[in-house]
């Protein structure tokens, strides 16, 4: 209600000023020149997946997410972030950074560029994704192992305590037998030293 009333009483609030239209304007060309890159980085990511096995729930996302990221090192370049980062390098090659700036307009260069990115984004995830899934498979297969180990060793120990339990039964037997056979020689002797005496 409040908003009307001004509105009403100043419609010079709704004029949009030329630096508003400009940003608007470059934000629209951007993302039209943008969508090259995005593009060209899902035809490599593509390439990518072709010579490799991929589940087919995560081609969508692999595509996508290279595109993206196709995009963001046109936008690098594009800005003159990634050049004064590298800049220093370039001039320990030789090489002047005024000439790279240049060939960053080259269309071709550019779309090099983001197919390199798209393939390199892919690849990066495959690779990961591959030793992640090995880590985790030898994590089943040690759990796997263990678990058959635990079973065999049940069997074993308790043959092994009825075995030990034999064994107690057996020498508690023949040590009882020793000790009657000791009682009769014994008594045997009482026996003979009795009718001596007699």
């Amino acid at each position: 209600m409040i908003l009307m009333f001004v509105s009403m009483g100043n419609p010079s609030i709704y004029k949009i000023e030329d630096d508003t239209l400009l940003v608007v304007s470059q934000a629209l060309n951007a993302i039209i020149l943008l969508v090259i890159p995005f593009l060209l980085g899902i035809v490599g990511a593509s390439a990518r997946i072709l010579i490799a096995t991929v589940r087919p729930e995560l081609k969508g996302n692999l595509l996508i997410s290279s595109g993206l990221m196709a995009t963001f090192s046109w936008i690098g370049i594009k800005s003159g972030v990634l050049i004064s980062i590298i800049a220093p390098h370039l001039e320990k090659a030789s090489i002047a950074p005024e000439r790279t700036l240049n060939s960053a307009h080259d269309f071709y260069t550019m779309a090099f560029v983001a197919i390199l990115v798209g393939m390199f984004s892919t690849s990066l995830y495959l690779i990961v994704s591959e030793k992640v899934e090995q880590i985790t498979q030898q994590v089943q297969n040690k759990k796997i192992i263990e678990k058959k180990n635990k079973k065999t060793d049940q069997p074993l120990q308790a043959e092994t305590l009825r075995i030990a339990k034999q064994a107690k039964t057996l020498s508690g037997s023949r040590l009882e037998h020793k000790l009657e056979r000791k009682k009769g020689t014994k008594e045997k002797r009482q026996k003979k030293g009795d009718e001596k005496g007699d």
